[in-house]
């Protein structure tokens, strides 16, 4: 028996308003019923999860890069924020005026006046519809796996990368300044081990598919690493094996050639 791993965004979903496609989807189904697990292994937090993806069936998640591994609805672990940190990020965003949201292991917490984040998660496949927009902070304070947020500038980010020290700050250089911290000392490659460690699966049965800068651990942990053919340099120089891109349905045809 394998354990496969799956990032979601340019991997599995290429961003398609109809969500992730049939012959993807179907190619999993496959592998599932052959006695493989199939995990989802993502930066995005749980809230973050449309129901169109956790109707197919996948085995579990490693969420909010490495910072909670759920397995057939039980939590294996969680990683939160440290509660001063929190405020001290959220003060400065607000001080800044920076569009930012909070996920925490169940909810994402985003303010009615953040327009543009609401209107940039939409296109993603998140059901915004979803976030709670009305709260207080004791609402999710003890409970924060991950921070997104919008700085505007790429000035902004030596403040950022300052302010989130001890913490993963990734941005995209020259990008529409997103930018996402997520739980210190965490990532998805820890987020694997605890999930091997929780199954009793040995590390050399575990295979992944990744195609960007947050995937990298995750290249760096699996035995099997296969990069996407859209996968950005540092993972396909990390890769086992390079399949055909997320639009060509790589994921499904590579499966198949493997299992």
């Amino acid at each position: 028996m394998s354990i496969l791993f799956f990032d979601i965004d340019g991997t599995i979903f290429d961003g398609d308003p109809q969500g992730i496609r049939p012959n993807v989807i179907k190619a999993i189904h496959e592998i599932q019923q052959k006695g493989h697990i199939c995990m989802i292994c993502s930066g995005r937090p749980y809230s973050f999860i449309a129901d169109n993806v956790k109707a197919i069936g996948f085995d579990g998640y490693v969420l909010a890069n490495g910072a909670q591994v759920l397995y057939h609805d039980h939590n294996i672990v969680t990683h939160t924020f440290d509660q001063k940190k929190v405020k001290a990020f959220a003060a400065d965003f607000d001080a800044h005026d920076y569009e930012y949201i909070i996920a925490t292991s169940k909810q994402a917490y985003l303010k009615k006046s953040y327009v543009w984040m609401e209107e940039f998660y939409k296109t993603c496949n998140i059901e915004t519809e979803k976030f709670i927009r009305d709260f207080q902070e004791e609402d999710y304070l003890n409970d924060v796996v991950k921070m997104e947020l919008r700085f505007k500038s790429q000035k902004a980010i030596p403040h950022i990368t300052k302010l989130t020290e001890g913490y993963d700050f990734l941005y995209e250089d020259g990008g529409m300044g997103l930018g996402e911290i997520s739980c210190q000392g965490v990532d998805k490659g820890k987020g694997i081990l605890e999930t091997l460690k929780a199954l009793n699966i040995p590390l050399s049965e575990s295979y992944c598919f990744g195609d960007g800068a947050n995937d990298l651990e995750m290249f760096k942990t699996v035995a099997h690493p296969i990069a996407m053919g859209n996968a950005i340099p540092a993972i396909k120089d990390l890769a086992e094996q390079i399949c055909d891109t997320v639009a060509n349905d790589g994921v499904a045809s590579k499966l198949r050639e493997l299992f």
